[in-house]
């Protein structure tokens, strides 16, 4: 008779817990939703990384606006400004339509190498002098400049200099993916 009373109990817990931890993932979820820089990151995982392993970008309608723009297929996540192109080079995720705070430039721009550093060891950072005017050129290659198998990422911010604050993380199409793709078929007699 006692064990019913403390399955009660048990079970009361269990669901006040279980709210409570819903309610933070959901809080959680809101302000992952106004995190400009984690949307970033998300744009760039969930689009750009596939395209550049040679996959077609997903169907995201149901998380971001979805348009076709002069620069390619374009995904845009309305309450942050933040957006990711497809091009035929590969893909960037930029705040041109809202650019980031100075806060969270920094912030996005440390997330991004961290990002960078921890998905894709086998790209190794590459001492780039910035082009004038520029705030912030950082690149990460797989191979040196002009080997054909060459890809890798860019993290770069134009200054006021040049009248382009905007920040920039771009991954290019990785040859050997889109070589694999593009090879005919062997014929055998």
């Amino acid at each position: 008779m006692r064990r019913r009373p403390l399955i009660l109990s048990v079970t009361i817990l269990a669901a006040i817990l279980g709210g409570f931890t819903l309610g933070a993932m959901l809080s959680g979820q809101k302000e992952y939703q106004d995190d400009p820089v984690l949307v970033a990151l998300d744009l760039f995982r969930e689009i750009c990384i596939p395209v550049s392993n040679g996959a077609r970008p997903p169907f995201l309608q149901n998380k971001f606006d979805f348009t076709i723009s002069e620069l390619g297929p374009t995904w845009i996540d309305r309450p942050t400004g933040m957006s990711a192109t497809v091009s035929d080079l590969g893909c960037s995720v930029s705040d041109v339509l809202n650019p980031l705070s100075i806060a969270n430039r920094d912030r996005f721009a440390a997330t991004a190498a961290a990002h960078t550093i921890e998905v894709f060891p086998q790209l190794s950072h590459h001492d780039v002098d910035a082009p004038e005017g520029w705030e912030l050129y950082r690149a990460w290659m797989s191979h040196p400049s002009g080997d054909p198998r060459r890809w890798g990422i860019l993290l770069y911010r134009g200054g006021q200099a040049i009248g382009r604050p905007e920040t920039f993380l771009s991954i290019s199409r990785n040859p050997a993916y889109h070589e694999r793709r593009q090879r005919p078929a062997r014929r055998t007699p």
